[in-house]
């Protein structure tokens, strides 16, 4: 809990000194970033069912309680613990939204940090943790997948810059960790199913095959190239959206997987996607119960695509082939709960630009960067 509360407040303590990507002046920010990403593959599109899954793991354990299938809690710490969580993300949220004054990527108002939807959403996911992930973890991985896709809605629908859904998350976790702390002071060791174990975090990657699946954001750092960058002939700047699978050979080593969604933004504000899979190795190893390092080398396959046709000076659709894409990645974990853990990342990469017959000779073939991000991890 602790863990969750200090998350809390260094996010919107973060997010409140950061200057806002606002409508009419949008910084150079990773928010930019993926808004260009969202826009290049489909501008415009709007669709609401984000206003309805956000209930989804709200609903979940109450009904799975009314079904009778047991639970953590008895109905009155249940909801009591419930009724606490759902205050404190009321209250913190709306304070913040009237406070923070962040106007929305659509221009429609100036309450966009934070995401209210992704907060319910990760409300009810982490109360369907707390009730039911320790019957299966499953349960808890079906919640916080719809919660996800919540908060990625949230971006799509042009409704919230991608921080807000960050802050939103970091909420709805927090404030379910502070209510059934509190729903815990209460009721002491009353109404609570004898069968269930107060969960251990602790695990060791040396001696059991863990598999893990998450998605990482990544800010990227292009190098070099100045002349090529002034001139909006090479990319300056841009952000990748991953989703990686790992898969065990042995304790602490095995298979890795990557399907990566990116943007890449020119000095003229011009921007074109990226999109690839990667395929390679990783290796792992604890410091204590509670941290390890990772890293990973990955090789595979990187396009390019722009809706609205590339716009960048001197390069046209078809200068811009698909390539090789080279990755070595290093990552400090820390263990967040049973079956979670957050990411650290910094990442080198080299993959494949101007490879067309036509391109330029002053526009460079391969891109170099640094990567730095972040990655939230189910694993069992």
């Amino acid at each position: 809990m602790l863990i969750s509360l200090v998350a809390l407040a260094v996010s919107l303590s973060a997010a409140a000194q950061v200057p806002w990507a606002g409508w009419d002046t949008p910084a150079h920010s990773i928010d930019t970033d993926f808004r260009a990403l969202k826009n290049n593959i489909a501008p415009g599109r709007v669709y609401r069912v984000d206003d309805y899954i956000q209930f989804v793991p709200l609903a979940l354990p109450i009904s799975l309680k009314a079904c009778t299938y047991d639970s953590r809690s008895g109905w009155g710490r249940m909801l009591t613990s419930q009724v606490f969580s759902a205050m404190l993300v009321e209250g913190i949220g709306e304070g913040f939204k009237y406070t923070a004054g962040r106007r929305r990527p659509n221009g429609h108002d100036c309450r966009s940090l934070p995401s209210m939807h992704t907060a319910v959403a990760f409300m009810g996911a982490t109360m369907l943790h707390k009730e039911y992930g320790w019957r299966s973890p499953w349960w808890s991985f079906g919640g916080y997948s719809v919660a996800a896709f919540t908060a990625l809605s949230r971006n799509m629908n042009d409704n919230h810059w991608v921080t807000d859904t960050w802050a939103g998350a970091v909420l709805g976790i927090g404030a379910t960790e502070l209510g059934y702390f509190l729903g815990d002071l209460i009721f002491k060791d009353k109404n609570l199913n004898p069968a269930w174990e107060k969960p251990e975090w602790e695990y060791c990657s040396c001696d059991e095959k863990v598999y893990s699946v998450g998605p990482a954001y990544a800010r990227r750092f292009i190098l070099g190239r100045k002349s090529a960058k002034a001139s909006s002939e090479a990319p300056f700047r841009g952000s990748d959206l991953n989703l990686d699978l790992e898969i065990p050979l042995v304790a602490g080593a095995g298979l890795a997987f990557r399907a990566t969604a990116g943007s890449l933004t020119y000095r003229d504000e011009s921007s074109i996607n990226h999109y690839g899979g990667q395929v390679g190795m990783f290796w792992e190893r604890e410091f204590n119960h509670f941290l390890e390092f990772e890293s990973q080398g990955l090789i595979g396959y990187n396009g390019y695509h722009s809706v609205n046709g590339l716009q960048t000076a001197g390069l046209r659709e078809g200068d811009l082939r698909g390539g090789i894409d080279l990755t070595v990645t290093v990552s400090l974990n820390l263990i967040t709960g049973t079956n979670s853990k957050l990411k650290a990342i910094a990442e080198w990469d080299t993959m494949s630009y101007a490879n067309g017959k036509y391109a330029p000779k002053s526009v460079p073939s391969f891109l170099h960067s640094i990567l730095l991000g972040t990655a939230a991890v189910f694993f069992w």
